[in-house]
């Protein structure tokens, strides 16, 4: 695109360039018949020959939404004011707007600058794309010259985002390749009558999750351009898995599991992953996975997806991130210093980065998080004003001491302690001494750790061990004491791994840490390979972080092998603290060869095992030296569309599409493109519900078109048990986040009763567009769910 220059005049002797509605700020006045045209270009015969040509060939692939924006401009003695810019590749209308500023006389001026080509050609697609959607993509052509031109428009797919103006920075998730192709005719030529506008649209098949590059060459007589658009292809895969981890002990030699392989997979997808480890590292892979992909982004579980990156930044690889991360430190530092915008004026952070209100719960696990970052020499921005914080934190603990709760002041005192604040030892001796939980004598027993206090760490450590009882290889709390929760904290698996914490800490011999790790181990598996909530998640990898630094496994000695139905697909050998763990992926199912692409969870590529299905098949792990071997065993398969059916697991879920002009309700999978729909999504829980969160896609071949959601809520009366109090609650949407073709809604609290809300969508692009259930879930039970049924819909 031209430089371009412009001059405002204005009695301001400063003028202040914003963004406008329409997403661009420009400097300039009387613009409206303005035209910026595009250089001509040769014809060429290929990209790669316009590319050999000194650049010549016009190639527009910068679509920023806002051209320039210049907050400060100073004109000359006569009020004006000059400025040279660079205009993206979008042919558009941007909207120029100047404020001037002159002590207390104000200007504001706001016209129109069109951008266009004498053939201009815009672009058109979809949003996104799903895996075996079949949809358009084409372009609109306006004919603004004095004669008709005949345009023709070559139409490629590329894999990957190599020919746009995408520039991964150090520290960015990797976008993987993705693959689509054009169906059907891929050139076609149109004559565009002087003063006219038509459209050129061609169809693409997606094959494969990732980014890919449309292409459209265009050749006419006043104009030869390239345009490079970059799309995601999102994939709708349903996975499920299911995650065994076991150890064998020094003085035992083999372990034994039972894997039943099922036959019915979407597409034949299914992978099995071995892992033989001799540092506990391994066991984490899967809890690190979950915490470091959920996908909500409230503040909570931001920090606990950094958190692994934190606490175990050395072994990423190990942990299976690589493939995200390329510099852990660098990733963790650059998402703390994001926390530094959302601090608020009290010190606090909220719980959602909107939020209005500082939320004690969130602020007390930065606290932890940054005091974990300093630790392990990771740059805390300066952004991040500790000793707000810590004044957030002591007035918060003044609220709590009248309301005479435990867990979150001596959660307070530990984070206090953690930022380097003296805590008074009588303050964390009261709590020790009190009638409480194992959790609340853990973080006093810690805070005190942290002040150097043992003797008071020590008599917390003796108060929890008198609740707990070893078993021949783990342990168990024998108590009737008061076990409260706060928030989305103190789950019972939170409970084990704050005293394996506090243990470590005074002792890492301690007999507890062992029987207290297998217990945590045991607790993950049946899990399914993680705990019970991104928060308790990241309270374990917290305590392991500390076991496993404490521990130094020098004396370990041994070689490992695994065993499926008697052949040998994994095997290793350990040798001291620096044994990296050894695993192997494997596939299993018949693979569709349409669906062969690889995604997050699955690749064509693996090797295939050879074993019954739908059949119990012995996994045998052996080991041979001196050393304890830590196994992971994970099958993760895609659920078959005709098994995606809507299920109840305490939220019922069910949507409602309607025309939205005649409120008629659409029957079958039919969408006729250019109409309105409304949707409305209804959630009923038969219990009182927290952190609630609703994700509703639409079909890639739509558009959303309002964030202004219509909610409602209706509430089963006192006689069915529910208290007076839950008529109080804030039964509104907490938070919405809209993305290109989902919406996710958000409730802290969701009484018991009927929940709904609606929003509209326009069907724009003919086509098939995989379209995933409506998912409802409590962020901190995923066992608590529910879903409606997926559906493929066709746009005409």
């Amino acid at each position: 695109m031209k430089m371009m220059k412009t001059t405002a005049s204005s009695r301001a002797s400063e003028a202040a360039m914003y963004d406008s509605v329409n997403g661009i700020a420009l400097a300039g006045k009387g613009f409206s018949e303005d035209l910026a045209e595009m250089e001509e270009a040769p014809e060429y015969e290929s990209d790669e020959e316009a590319a050999d040509d000194g650049g010549s060939f016009q190639i527009r692939k910068d679509f920023r939404a806002t051209a320039v924006f210049l907050p400060s401009l100073v004109t000359d003695a006569d009020g004006k004011v000059s400025v040279d810019f660079k205009l993206p590749d979008s042919l558009t209308e941007y909207v120029v707007t100047v404020v001037g500023v002159k002590e207390n006389t104000f200007a504001y001026k706001e016209e129109t600058l069109t951008v266009a080509n004498p053939i201009s050609v815009r672009d058109v697609e979809t949003r996104i794309l799903r895996p075996g959607d079949n949809g358009e993509a084409g372009v609109v052509i306006t004919n603004i010259g004095d004669k008709d031109e005949t345009v023709t428009v070559d139409f490629a797919v590329l894999s990957g985002l190599e020919k746009t103006d995408y520039e991964r920075r150090p520290g960015d998730i990797i976008r993987q390749n993705g693959e689509a192709v054009v169906s059907g005719e891929s050139k076609k030529s149109i004559v565009v009558k002087s003063g006219d506008t038509q459209t050129l649209m061609f169809s693409v098949d997606a094959k494969s999750a990732g980014w890919i590059t449309l292409s459209f060459t265009v050749r006419s007589a006043p104009v030869n351009e390239i345009i490079y658009k970059g799309l995601e292809i999102e994939k709708p895969y349903i996975y499920e898995t299911v995650t065994t981890v076991g150890q064998i002990d020094h003085d035992e030699k083999s372990a034994e599991e039972k894997i039943i392989f099922p036959a019915t997979t979407d597409d034949g997808r299914g992978t099995f992953y071995v892992q033989l480890d001799s540092s506990r590292l391994g066991t984490l892979r899967t809890a690190v996975d979950y915490v470091f992909h959920y996908p909500y982004g409230c503040l909570e579980q931001r920090s606990s997806a950094i958190m692994p990156l934190v606490a175990f930044g050395d072994y990423i690889s190990v942990l299976g991130l690589s493939s995200k991360v390329d510099d852990a430190k660098t990733v963790a530092s650059e998402e703390i210093a994001k926390w530094g915008d959302l601090q608020k004026k009290d010190g606090g952070f909220p719980y959602w980065p909107d939020g209005s209100e500082s939320s004690l719960a969130v602020s007390l696990r930065i606290g932890e998080i940054i005091a974990l970052a300093s630790e392990h020499k990771i740059p805390v921005s300066s952004k991040i004003n500790k000793a707000k914080l810590v004044s957030y934190i002591k007035n918060e603990l003044k609220k709590l001491d009248e309301k005479g709760w435990y867990y979150p002041r001596a959660y307070s005192y530990y984070v206090l302690a953690r930022l380097g604040q003296k805590i008074s030892a009588s303050d964390l001796t009261k709590i020790i001494e009190s009638t409480t939980g194992a959790s609340e004598y853990a973080f006093a027993g810690l805070a005190a750790f942290e002040n150097g206090n043992q003797d008071v760490a020590k008599q917390a450590a003796k108060k929890i061990k008198n609740l707990m009882a070893l078993t021949t290889r783990g342990v168990s709390f024998q108590t009737t004491a008061p076990w409260e929760s706060w928030y989305f904290y103190n789950s019972d698996a939170e409970r084990y791994a704050l005293a394996l914490h506090l243990f470590t800490k005074l002792d890492a011999e301690d007999l507890y840490n062992g029987h207290l790790v297998w217990q945590i181990l045991e607790m993950e598996k049946s899990g399914q390979g993680r705990w019970q909530s991104t928060a308790t998640t990241s309270r374990v990898l917290i305590a392991l972080d500390s076991y496993i630094r404490a521990n130094d496994l020098t004396a370990t000695d041994f070689s490992a092998e695994a065993l499926l139905n008697g052949k040998s697909i994994l095997d290793g050998k350990f040798k001291g603290l620096g044994a990296e763990p050894v695993d192997s992926k494997y596939r299993f199912g018949n693979l569709n060869e349409k669906s062969k692409a690889k995604d997050d969870k699955f690749s064509a590529s693996l090797p295939k095992l050879d074993v019954p299905l739908e059949t119990s098949v012995p996994l045998e792990i052996k080991k041979d030296g001196d050393g304890i071997l830590f196994y992971t065993a994970s099958m993760t398969y895609a659920i078959p569309a005709a098994e995606q059916k809507a299920r109840d697991e305490g939220l019922c879920v069910y949507v409602e599409i309607t025309d939205a002009r005649t409120g008629e309700k659409v029957e079958g999978n039919k969408l006729e493109s250019g109409k309105i729909y409304k949707e409305k999504v209804y959630v009923t829980t038969t219990k009182n519900r927290t952190f609630v969160a609703v994700r509703a896609p639409v079909p890639a071949g739509a558009e959303i078109l309002n964030s202004a959601f219509e909610t409602t809520a209706s509430v089963i009366p006192d006689d069915v048990g529910m208290s007076k109090r839950s008529y109080n609650y804030n039964w509104r949407i907490s938070h919405q986040d809209i993305y290109d073709a989902e919406i996710r809604c958000f409730w802290n609290s969701m009484p018991i009763g009927n929940h709904s809300f609606e929003f509209m969508f326009r069907a724009q692009r003919s086509g098939e567009y995989e379209s995933p259930a409506v998912l409802a879930e409590c962020m901190y039970e995923p066992e608590i769910f529910g879903r409606s049924n997926g559906k493929r819909w066709t746009i005409k």
